[in-house]
């Protein structure tokens, strides 16, 4: 029996950490998906913060300008997928960056960077007392190499 291996790359443990993570791992190649982690309870403070300060953030903003922009013509090369909380307290002001980024590095790059998939997912049940946390996920799809199967996490 043969089974179909999966390589599952973590490039962040934490807010700040190395953006030199995502280009060293691209370039070991035969990774299938790149995951980056946030959210610490003390993140998540700072996030809240940035927020309550300007509504557009609350969110990892180093992870669409550092680790995502630089690299997204090589993870879309390579059909890699990436999963991210980078989300933190603002998940679709993030979704909005990262669909701008994309979008303006599609228009004058080759292949072409599309984001095909970011959802917004709550990852524990909201209430009053309870902080919300999302969960980001997004495929990078290229012309010259695309894939149909759904994304799961």
């Amino acid at each position: 029996m043969t089974q179909k291996s999966i390589r599952i790359a973590g490039a962040s443990g934490f807010w700040g950490d190395a953006a030199r993570a995502t280009p060293q791992l691209l370039a070991g190649g035969k990774v299938n998906f790149i995951v980056y982690d946030y959210l610490a309870e003390i993140t998540m403070s700072i996030m809240a913060r940035a927020r309550g300060k300007n509504p557009e953030v609350g969110y990892a903003v180093d992870f669409v300008s550092a680790a995502m922009k630089p690299n997204l013509v090589e993870i879309a090369r390579q059909g890699v997928r990436v999963v991210s909380n980078a989300g933190g307290v603002n998940p679709q002001a993030c979704a909005v960056a990262l669909r701008a980024v994309t979008y303006s590095i599609g228009e004058g790059s080759f292949p072409a960077v599309r984001l095909s998939k970011c959802s917004v997912e709550p990852s524990i049940p909201r209430s009053k007392k309870s902080p919300v946390s999302m969960r980001i996920s997004a495929h990078f799809r290229s012309p010259v190499r695309s894939t149909q199967e759904p994304i799961l996490s």
